[in-house]
This record gives C-alpha cells, structure tokens and sequence, in this order.
C-alpha cells in the first residue's frame, strides 16, 4: 500500500483547520442546510400572515442582503446560529439540518478531491458518490490508532509508506461499510417511484475494497497537494 493510500486511510483529514478542507467540509453542510431550510416554509403560529425575508431577517437579527447569500449561496457557511433561529421558526429539529457523518465525509470527499489548486501540479479526481460513502463508511467503522496516526507523519515526513497498513483493509470494516452502504440504497429507494429505483448496487460486493483503496488514494494525494502549515498544527 502506497504513502497515499494510507494517508487517505489513516489521517482524518475532515476535521483539519485547512482552507481546502473547511471549504469542503462547509460547503456540504451549507448546501444540505439550505435545500432543508429552503424547502420547509416558516411556520410560526402567532404571525398574523405569511412571513417574508424581511421578517426572517429581523427574527435572525441580519440584513436583507446577507439572507439571501446565505440561501442562494451554495459555499456560504450555514454557522449555528442560523441553524438554530431557523430550526425554531420553521419547526424542524436542528438535527435534521445537518447530515448524517457518512454522508457528510463522502460528500465533503467529493468536493475535496475535485477542488483546483491555481498553484501546484495536483488534478483534480471526480470520485463517484457511491464509492465515496463505502469510504465514508470504513472510515467511520476503521478509526486508526494514535500510534498508527504518530507513525505515518513519521514516514510522510520522509516520503515513505509505514507498511501500517500493510495487511489490507480490515475486512470485518468492508463488509460493516458494504452493509451500511446497502441498507442506505434500500432507505433511498423505498423513497422513489418504482422505476426509479436502483435494483443493483451501485458497486458489486467484490467491487467494495478496489472501491476503497482507490478513493483512499484520491484523498491521500490531494492531502499531499496541500501546501504545508508552518508553525502550527493543522
């Protein structure tokens, strides 16, 4: 298994304070917050009639102006006082504004190994979403240890694989990732009309491991493509 692979499967990269990485990581909680805000109307019980931006803007203390950023821009940051003023104006759980951690990391994955770079020689990967959530998933059922972390920053620094992982994947987190991966398809498609729905998975059971290792790899070479932090921890 190459340094990239194992950076990819080792470090956990979403929680990093990298601007390529918070960008990511932002734009994915920005974009799922808004489709649900922009989808469920105000519900307040005590207003006399419908309520309109300029209420909502005087609810949430902001201007007209920065509202609408806030909903028609898909990378603006949804931070958590919006989430929560508008969590109790339209009558939705905060929690539901936010996505779950797998679809969180696979979509953030998918942003982040497609980001450009104007300096640098990285090429951007487009990595198909459903390969993305097996990742997703193995990295939440497969979390490294602080010794396996300490040792590959070790080896980054030097150029070199640490050979941690070089037994392969932990098969009992494929076939948990596998699982996870399928009772989501189930979920989505008892959600839509028959002929619109998925018979086959989109990545056969023997396809899951070569699907990880290879968005392992993406991710590992787009970390590489950073430019590194001096001074500081990332």
């Amino acid at each position: 298994m190459n340094l990239e692979t194992e950076i990819g499967l080792i470090e956990l990269w979403f929680s990093w304070e990298d601007g390529a990485v918070r960008q990511a990581v932002g734009v994915v909680r920005g974009v799922f917050t808004l489709a649900k805000i922009n989808g469920t109307p105000v519900a307040c019980p005590n207003s006399t009639r419908p309520l309109d931006e300029d209420d909502l803007a005087c609810y949430l203390d902001r201007n007209r102006e920065s509202i609408n950023r806030a909903y028609f821009r898909e990378e603006q940051f949804i931070n958590e006082l919006h989430q929560l003023g508008n969590a109790v104006l339209r009558g939705i759980d905060v929690r539901d504004l936010t996505p779950d951690t797998a679809e969180w990391i696979a979509r953030a994955t998918c942003v982040f190994c497609k980001q450009h770079e104007e300096k640098g020689t990285y090429v951007p990967r487009e990595i198909e979403l459903p390969k993305a959530f097996l990742y997703a998933y193995y990295r939440t059922a497969r979390v490294p240890s602080v010794e396996q972390v300490k040792t590959l920053r070790y080896a980054r620094a030097k150029g070199q694989a640490t050979g941690a992982a070089r037994s392969g994947l932990d098969p009992n987190a494929v076939e948990r990732a596998w699982l996870q991966s399928e009772r989501r398809r189930e979920n989505e498609n008892s959600k839509l009309p028959e002929e619109r729905r998925q018979d086959r998975p989109a990545v056969p059971r023997e396809g899951v491991e070569p699907a990880i290792l290879e968005v392992a790899e993406a991710v590992g070479r787009r970390i590489l493509s950073l430019p590194p932090k001096k001074g500081k921890k990332r």
